[in-house]
């Protein structure tokens, strides 16, 4: 299932979750991708508050 997945990225579009995202960056990607959601949600909190 996972190997057909892979060479379908199509149908693993509705079956993936956020693991499978940070699972396919490295450790520094993800650890940016959660600083900019945190950052952003912070900036969000104070503008529009």
């Amino acid at each position: 299932m996972r190997l057909r997945e892979l060479n379908n990225p199509s149908i693993s579009v509705h079956g993936s979750n956020l693991f499978d995202l940070v699972g396919g960056l490295g450790w520094k990607d993800s650890g940016i991708l959660i600083l900019v959601l945190i950052l952003g949600f912070i900036i969000y909190a104070v503008f529009f508050r």
